[in-house]
């Protein structure tokens, strides 16, 4: 059949079967309906939380063979610059506002392709009780690294002392206390603080069975895995002992299962530096994680 005589009717028909064979329930976005718009919010999502340098760019890639999920790892816009102002700002609708510009559209769409909606993204930690409130049905992956590997992580990529908008967003404490601390006290302090908050909200705002922790050095494990798979719905391939080298094509790096992404520098670390103010607190979560103090 020639293009010329192809009719409106059978034109549009033939488009409606290419959408029907990708799964969507409507061709154009502009097209979805209020209803629809209302289930979107109560669909089944998972956000993964962290303070950061967890390996939440690692369970992207993870998940991204897993059947029916459609996975991002800190989409854009990533909110980088939020997390202070959000824990600052006492409007809650200022903060839920936020997520709801940021995500909607988003999580709207992965409805519309029956994909179940996964994101990782260290600075969701502190939009837990908005994610509840926008997203009754969400559940919450708590990400956990060993305090001694994130600090590390951190130092080498520059946290608390680069002039970035990551930087410019990154949570802080009280000024007067907050200069006098050096680089390692400084994350000591956020890995307890950021690992707090979110204890603390999932309390407050998730039923048990809506919250699932998950530390990067279990990662491996296949009963750990097993449990993962069971509390998200689907199959996830088991990471063999010793962890699987997979590829980012693009950025052509290689992540490693509980492995440090920047070998380049070597970093000696005095914890002694940490001093009374935080190391309480710190020495506190560091035992409820399991790790050695």
């Amino acid at each position: 059949m020639k293009i010329k005589d192809l009719s409106i009717s059978s034109f549009i028909e033939a488009i409606n079967v290419r959408f029907r064979i990708d799964g969507r329930k409507y061709p154009h976005f502009h097209h979805i309906s209020s209803d629809d718009v209302r289930k979107a919010y109560l669909q089944k999502m998972f956000f993964f939380v962290s303070t950061g340098r967890t390996g939440t760019a690692f369970i992207e890639q993870l998940l991204n063979e897993v059947k029916g999920v459609d996975v991002y790892h800190e989409p854009f816009p990533c909110l980088a610059e939020f997390p202070n102002l959000v824990f600052t700002n006492k409007k809650k609708s200022f903060s839920k506002g936020v997520l709801l510009g940021a995500r909607s559209q988003r999580i709207i769409e992965c409805y519309n392709r029956n994909k179940i909606y996964v994101e990782s993204n260290q600075v969701l930690s502190f939009f837990i009780r908005e994610i509840i409130e926008c997203f009754p049905n969400a559940k919450i992956i708590h990400l956990v690294r060993n305090p001694y590997s994130f600090i590390k992580s951190g130092m080498q990529k520059g946290w608390y002392s680069n002039d970035t908008v990551w930087e410019y967003g990154r949570r802080k404490c009280d000024r007067e206390l907050w200069n006098t601390m050096n680089q390692i006290q400084k994350l000591s302090w956020y890995w307890t603080e950021v690992n707090r908050t979110i204890i603390k909200d999932c309390s407050i705002f998730l039923t048990n069975d809506k919250y699932f922790l998950l530390r990067l050095e279990d990662i491996d494990k296949k009963n750990k895995i097993d449990d993962l798979s069971l509390f998200i719905g689907r199959e996830i391939k088991y990471i063999s002992e010793g962890g699987k080298k997979l590829k980012n094509k693009s950025k052509e790096k290689e992540w490693w299962c509980g492995g440090n992404v920047n070998k380049k520098k070597s970093i000696s670390i005095n914890f002694e530096s940490i001093e009374i103010n935080v190391h309480d607190e710190f020495k506190a979560m560091v035992k409820k994680f399991n790790y050695d103090v």
